[in-house]
């Protein structure tokens, strides 16, 4: 009766030490399931990033190729040019100023054409100090020559000058002129009409005041009245 419980007990154990080692086992090898899921999706996740980056790209690249397309199919461009004087106000053909003044141009590119180019080369008596192509301050010895590549749309180019301060009467004209792939050269022109400032009237020129009235201080006689002739 002893050798028989001894027995079950031993079964017993070894029927649960098998039972335990496979638990452990089995929570080991879902662990690593885990883990390699983990990875999978860390993979996936990295994948994804990457698709999301070349469909930006692809987008970029369509754009641009229809940009390329259209460009090639239809080109066409329009240029206008207006002026002011200052740097506010009301851009117009012609307006007048001094020697010495702000003067501001205006050039409006519109249509779609490829390897646009522009020249504006500034009147003699008018110095560029600002130059820029959509808001993009521009530098440099080709300011007045400029290479605008693609447009497609608008390109605006604004120029400040000023006015040579020993600049007589005179009318200065400035012309732009424009040309793409498959277009002609297409001109628009501004102009300022200048006007010599007002010379100051020399001192000796002026015309003199009155004499002022004749007046007596307070409680002093006023002058004595002409004796008549006897």
């Amino acid at each position: 009766m002893k050798s028989l419980i001894i027995l079950l007990i031993l079964v017993v154990v070894v029927v649960l030490g098998v039972r335990l080692g496979f638990s452990c086992s089995s929570v080991q090898e879902l662990e690593l399931e885990v883990s390699g899921l983990e990875a999978d999706l860390k993979t996936a996740e990295d994948e994804r990033d990457d698709m999301a980056r070349d469909l930006v790209d692809l987008q970029a690249e369509k754009k641009l190729l229809e940009e390329r397309l259209t460009c090639c199919i239809m080109p066409e461009l329009t240029v206008e040019k207006w002026v002011r004087t200052g740097s506010s106000g009301q851009w117009k053909d012609t307006v007048q100023a001094r020697p010495g003044d702000l003067v501001q141009f205006r050039i409006v590119i519109q249509g779609v054409a490829r390897n646009v180019r522009l020249k504006d080369i500034l009147p003699s008596a008018i110095t560029a100090t600002y130059v820029s192509v959509d808001g993009k301050p521009i530098t440099g010895e080709d300011i007045y020559d400029l290479y605008l590549g693609t447009v497609y749309g608008q390109c605006e180019v604004l120029i400040n000058g000023r006015i040579d301060t020993k600049a007589g009467e005179t009318t200065l004209v400035n012309v732009v002129t424009i040309w793409a792939d498959c277009i002609e050269e297409q001109v628009s022109q501004a102009t300022i009409e200048v006007k010599p400032r007002p010379s100051p009237t020399p001192s000796c020129c002026r015309p003199k005041p009155p004499p002022p009235p004749d007046t007596c201080p307070p409680g002093e006689p006023g002058p004595k009245p002409p004796v008549p002739d006897s």
